[in-house]
């Protein structure tokens, strides 16, 4: 604990209870770790709890806990309870006031400060975003139309609560009326800048115009034309930077094939003997295909279909068997999923507490695996900065190097979002880019017949091949139910993942466990002649001593091996309804 907090019992005490919140998954540890840190920084003594109030964090309700547990502490202890201090003199003057007594003529009024919000915050967007309407000869606005025009002002998110936290940026319109800042009226709500409103508004706006032109070189062009081809530039370079970093993974071997080269080459005469259906680049549109389960919350699940399609995206919402968002090539009129193609570019979105929970429960590794052998040449995972606590109570240490192993390991681009609106932006992006390069390409429906699991990543290295010695944009690729079927969680799953699943359902047994006793006994065949001619106390140690030798996060402990021989070696499986017939009689 650092040396210089002044109150170590007090801030034990908080300590406790911080815990038990973070054990209970309460929303209240977030104010007991408010509390706490308080108390951490503080090298005042106190000589009575009530005395911690003006802390940050610490409130009446939590000064009478610390009462309570402070006159615990003394009875059990033997020592006298501190006398609560007495009053200062401004609250006496403000008591004396109250009761009509002649010592109320020295207190004296507090001007009360205009407000004024700060920058970048909820209020300071709302102000910016109605002026912008304003200027536009739009007098008023929705709800919906102020949060667009806001959101670039702002670093809160105006539709997502940040954890721990049951508001948004929005809240901020609430104090802008009651100010006088903004009027409200109608059903549905209309919102408009009064005059002290408007007054306000255009005065951040010069700060914020000041700010930027601060940060500028001082080279720059002030002209109104000059600023106009900045913003081109830097759009331009934008879109350039997100085609460098697609354009990168290339470098990345995304389908490892466990075939030696040679055995590549002999699909070229089966492709060579079957024809593609082709699609020519005036038959086809794009479309984003978004996975039913990706919502910004329960209350509101239509929220990223709504948002892309206002920005001017098409949009299909589907389960998807991989992945959170696919690019597909849909023939025009046609409504047959056969005719819709699967471009060259996967999805797979992570907020930063999903991200921890997929490592706890093993998903990570196993999507990773998944995107991997899906055929996709170009892989994006996203994390969204949402609920950086549980991330940092999990580990950081732990965050950086799951997402260092995506990038160095798996060759897998990964991109860092703020929060949902930024990800949806991303995804308008990329959306763009993909019709760029496939602008004017020829389409083949790769033949399903001749696709199996086992030779789908060979065949596509070949198509590849072939498409790059053509000449023209042309693409060879799956049509959705073929991709689907081929990247289904349980469709393609070896008997070594069945196997290692089945090991996992013994309780306390990770991945990591699992593996250990499979390199000493590959198949479940090997593992059941090994129970055989053991008496029953070899058998029910068989894992414990077969893993002996391994690191201690490896071995078997004595219960999960005992568990294994009754699942396994067992003549028969334990009749718990018999045994207790049996002690009844």
């Amino acid at each position: 604990m650092p040396e210089q907090c002044g109150n170590p019992l007090l801030r034990d005490w908080v300590k406790d209870w911080m815990d038990k919140a973070q054990t209970l998954q309460s929303k209240a540890y977030f104010t007991y770790k408010k509390a706490y840190d308080s108390l951490c920084k503080c090298p005042v003594t106190f000589s009575h709890p009530s005395e911690a109030i003006c802390l940050s964090g610490i409130g009446e309700g939590m000064v009478k806990r610390l009462e309570e547990n402070m006159r615990k502490y003394c009875n059990e202890n033997g020592l006298p309870m501190p006398s609560r201090p007495a009053k200062s003199k401004g609250s006496d003057e403000i008591d004396n006031s109250e009761s009509g007594n002649e010592g109320s003529n020295r207190v004296k009024s507090r001007k009360t400060k205009p407000y004024i919000p700060g920058f970048r915050t909820g209020g300071y967007a709302i102000l910016l975003a109605l002026l912008e309407m304003r200027k536009d000869n739009q007098l008023n606005g929705t709800r919906e139309q102020i949060c667009d025009l806001a959101q670039s002002h702002c670093d809160a998110s105006f539709t997502m609560a940040d954890a721990g936290k049951s508001y948004t940026a929005w809240n901020s319109m609430k104090t802008l009326c009651d100010k006088g800042y903004v009027w409200k009226n109608g059903k549905p709500a209309k919102y408009q800048l009064t005059d002290t409103g408007v007054e306000l508004a255009e005065k951040l706006k010069q700060v914020n115009n000041s700010r930027t032109e601060a940060s500028l070189p001082s080279s720059l062009p002030t002209s109104s034309g000059a600023a106009q081809s900045s913003v081109r530039s830097d759009n331009t370079q934008s879109q350039q930077r997100l085609e460098r970093d697609l354009a990168s993974q290339t470098f990345f071997p995304l389908s490892q094939s466990n075939q030696p080269c040679s055995a590549i080459t002999n699909y070229a005469d089966l492709i060579a003997s079957e024809a593609c259906a082709a699609i020519q680049p005036d038959e086809y549109d794009f479309f984003l295909v978004l996975d039913s389960r990706e919502i910004q919350m329960k209350s509101n699940r239509d929220y990223f279909q709504e948002r892309l399609i206002a920005k001017g995206i098409q949009v299909i919402t589907r389960s998807m068997e991989l992945g959170d968002v696919i690019w597909i090539a849909k023939k025009k009129g046609s409504n047959n999923q056969s005719d819709e193609l699967v471009l060259d570019c996967i999805i797979e979105r992570k907020r930063l507490d999903d991200l921890v929970s997929s490592i706890k429960d093993g998903r990570f590794t196993e999507q990773k695996t998944r995107l991997k052998r899906s055929g996709i040449e170009r892989v994006i995972y996203v994390v969204e900065e949402y609920n950086r606590e549980e991330a940092e109570r999990f580990g950081m240490q732990a965050i950086q190097t799951a997402l260092s192993t995506i990038q160095i390991v798996d060759g897998i681009f990964l991109k860092r979002t703020q929060n949902i609106d930024e990800t949806i932006d991303y995804l308008v992006s990329i959306t763009q880019l993909i019709k760029q390069i496939y602008s004017r390409t020829t389409l083949y429906s790769i033949p399903g017949h001749i696709v199996t699991r086992q030779n789908y990543l060979d065949l596509k290295d070949v198509y590849r091949e072939k498409q790059a010695s053509e000449e023209g944009k042309v693409a060879y690729l799956v049509n959705y139910p073929l991709f689907s079927q081929l990247n289904t969680k349980n469709g393609s799953t070896s008997l070594h993942e069945v196997y290692l699943r089945m090991l996992m359902t013994i309780r306390g047994i990770n991945a990591e466990r699992a593996l250990s006793l499979m390199k000493i006994y590959p198949t479940p065949h090997s593992l059941l002649l090994a129970f055989k001619g053991k008496t029953l106390e070899e058998a029910k140690k068989l894992a414990k001593d077969a893993t002996q030798g391994q690191i201690s996060r490896r071995r078997w402990g004595k219960e999960a091996s005992d568990k294994l021989y009754q699942v396994w070696g067992a003549p028969e499986y334990p009749n718990t309804e018999n045994n207790e017939n049996g002690d009844m009689s």
